[in-house]
């Protein structure tokens, strides 16, 4: 009885708990499939985002590889990092990797990867 009860209680501890985070090479698979759709010109800015921030610095093409799927992981990251937390990019799925690619397409993140903007705030 008492396995029981434990096992219960285990059982209820796990289902509160939130879902794992996606593993790095998931995430890194739909940030390049999400940089990809973009058209050239919003690739390019994205890699010149992420060249502005320190993290991409290979050249600036607009062509999707290697390069450019680990420095949008990173950002994902240094984001959460140079905000203190206040910026957490969601990255539960594909969908999530496809607003985020877009977004800095149209620069909405400068402030955190390496503006004179908002941080501290």
């Amino acid at each position: 009885m008492l396995h029981r009860l434990a096992a219960l209680a285990f059982a209820l501890c796990l289902s509160v708990l939130p879902a794992a985070a996606q593993d790095d090479a998931t995430v890194s698979r739909w940030l390049g499939a999400a940089f990809a759709r973009l058209p050239t010109p919003d690739r390019i800015t994205v890699q010149d985002e992420l060249s502005l921030a320190g993290l991409f610095t290979t050249a600036i093409d607009g062509h999707e590889g290697e390069d450019t799927d680990t420095a949008l992981l990173y950002s994902v990251d240094f984001i959460a990092d140079n905000s203190l937390g206040h910026v957490v990019i969601p990255m539960a799925g594909p969908e999530d990797a496809e607003a985020y690619v877009q977004a800095l397409g149209r620069r909405e993140h400068s402030d955190w990867l390496y503006g004179e903007g908002e941080e501290g705030e």
